[in-house]
């Protein structure tokens, strides 16, 4: 009776089960590969320059250092720049062509709270209801024939992924770094 229920008889039901597997994997591909890119584009923009954690500056290629000039807690963002002049520098065209002086613009936010996050994460959140939705449908429609055991089980795990998703949506978590300090310094 129970090897019934978790072995699908119908090909209908191998193919439902495969989509829902694949939606269920596709959200968190979409959002593994979001992260990604999210985090290499934040380290894009300081390529060459050392952030300098227990100092809170970033040094750059010829040892000058990014002073934190300003800190917006509001757009989650904070302001390095050198105090001294860039024009005789030996990377200035690499480094800063357009401005006598580097500034780098730091977010505070994590993945999580940026917007592209937040995006991705209700992208997330609309396939797992996908998912969920399809699976309460082939509950419905195969009602105690064999297979439904794996429908109950992949309803289960949609269920509990979107549970998560909504919570992780709703929540909008607020990093140490962006607490502290005032919103201009």
């Amino acid at each position: 009776m129970i090897e019934s229920l978790l072995s699908p008889a119908e090909l209908d039901q191998w193919i439902v089960l495969l989509y829902v597997v694949l939606v269920l994997v596709g959200a968190r591909i979409v959002e593994f590969v979001a992260k990604k890119h999210y985090e290499r584009a934040q380290n894009f923009a300081v390529r060459g320059f050392q952030y300098v954690a227990e100092e809170d500056h970033y040094r750059c290629p010829e040892g000058k250092h990014l002073k934190l000039v300003k800190r917006d807690n509001e757009n989650r963002l904070a302001v390095y720049q050198i105090k001294t002049s860039c024009e005789f520098c030996r990377l200035k065209e690499s480094c800063t062509p357009d401005s006598h002086v580097r500034q780098i613009t730091r977010s505070l936010a994590t993945w999580a709270e940026a917007e592209v996050g937040k995006f991705h994460r209700r992208i997330s959140a609309i396939m797992f209801l996908a998912a969920t939705l399809v699976c309460a449908l082939c509950l419905v429609l195969w009602a105690g024939k064999p297979g439904t055991g794996l429908f109950v089980i992949t309803q289960v795990v949609s269920l509990n992924f979107l549970i998560g998703e909504i919570r992780a949506t709703l929540e909008s978590p607020v990093s140490a770094v962006g607490k502290a300090g005032p919103a201009h310094l």
